[in-house]
């Protein structure tokens, strides 16, 4: 797949979501209006250049099935070294199943911790969420059809919620005309917008950003087709 350059920094099957249907996980991260915002901007943009831009929301790109029996693991360890040296282990208590006890204990305590969105974050490490949300990003940009573009001036901008980090994908014929330099500040904008809670404000940012340095090597010629969809993707 020729995609590249990347950017990405870290943040504080295809779903098109309407208005008024966005997931809960979604909820307190982006309004209907900011997403209505978004939509709007890529049309705008679309107009004055012949790249094809996508704007996506995932709420993680980590799995997660290791964290309930990590979290059990680190619960069962720290029972073991504080706390049964506080009673008679070996003479009161038969061993194998007070072990099998506490496990289950732990573990019935761990399912619901583990589905807290901070735990899940720290637990996964910062190396593996990086990686996670890359391979990600680039499978998403094939699956939404960026690879099959007319002329691969295709552009992803997307962003993984429990990783808190956004990635600017580029097809080859837009990146070997820009430099990284030019995604990594679009992609601090985004970031810095995300954080101040101006979700909307900062993706309808990023997008008119992308249309403006775009379109000085990808004008808009007469005749383009709008070859992708323009909604806010939302997935899980």
């Amino acid at each position: 797949m020729a995609v590249g350059p990347a950017a990405a920094v870290d943040l504080v099957g295809e779903v098109p979501v309407a208005v008024g249907k966005k997931p809960s996980w979604l909820k307190g991260f982006i309004t209907e209006g900011e997403i209505a915002k978004v939509e709007t901007s890529i049309q705008k943009i679309e107009k004055t250049t012949s790249a094809e831009v996508v704007a996506m929301i995932v709420q993680r790109s980590s799995p997660l099935g290791h964290v309930p029996f990590q979290l059990t693991l680190l619960l069962l360890i720290a029972i073991l070294v504080f706390e049964i040296p506080q009673v008679d282990f070996f003479t009161t208590w038969n061993v194998p199943w007070l072990l099998f006890l506490l496990s289950a204990a732990c573990y019935g305590l761990a399912l619901p911790i583990s589905k807290m969105k901070w735990v899940q974050r720290v637990l996964i490490p910062q190396d593996d969420q990086r990686f996670q949300v890359d391979e990600r990003a680039q499978l998403e940009f094939f699956l939404t059809g960026m690879t099959n573009t007319q002329n691969k001036t295709g552009v992803l901008i997307f962003i993984s919620l429990l990783e808190r980090r956004a990635v600017i994908l580029a097809d080859k014929t837009i990146s070997e005309k820009l430099p990284a330099e030019t995604w990594n500040q679009l992609l601090a904008e985004l970031v810095k917008a995300i954080k101040a809670g101006q979700v909307g404000d900062g993706i309808s940012s990023a997008i008119r950003h992308v249309g403006e340095v775009v379109s000085q090597h990808f004008p808009a010629a007469p005749g383009d087709k709008d070859e992708l969809h323009n909604h806010l993707i939302i997935k899980e």
